[in-house]
């Protein structure tokens, strides 16, 4: 019994195939995609970007006009020249879950599939 176990478990960790641990099966899970990061410094207009930051400044959710709720945060991160550098993201959602409204300044935030745009000279999302 524990030499099967022992078996199923060996297989479940095997590297490039997932396999469950009950059935020692490949799973169907499908995988997820490689992600590329930009560093704060190589922003382009127009461009989609997935980046890691440092939450440097974050404004509470506000519900706008229309139905949606809206978020300010700033970024940065060790590639910036100086720390007056920021990336300025404008969020927009409407259900203020999908929100990071427990983050705080400092906290560390992955963001993915993030439109460059400029606005005063400056990149912003």
């Amino acid at each position: 019994m524990l030499k099967t176990l022992y078996n199923v478990f060996s297989g479940a960790f095997n590297v490039g195939t997932q396999r469950t641990a009950l059935t020692g099966q490949p799973s169907s899970k499908k995988k997820t995609p490689a992600y590329t990061y930009t560093e704060l410094r190589n922003l382009t207009k127009n461009s989609t970007i997935n980046v890691y930051g440092v939450i440097k400044f974050k404004k509470p959710p506000q519900k706008t006009r229309g139905t949606d709720y809206m978020m300010l945060v700033s970024l940065v991160d060790p590639s910036l020249e100086s720390f007056s550098h920021k990336l300025k993201c404008v969020l927009f959602v409407r259900d203020v879950s999908y929100l990071p409204e427990r983050a705080v300044e400092g906290d560390i935030i992955r963001m993915h599939r993030l439109k460059i745009n400029q606005h005063n000279g400056e990149p912003q999302v």
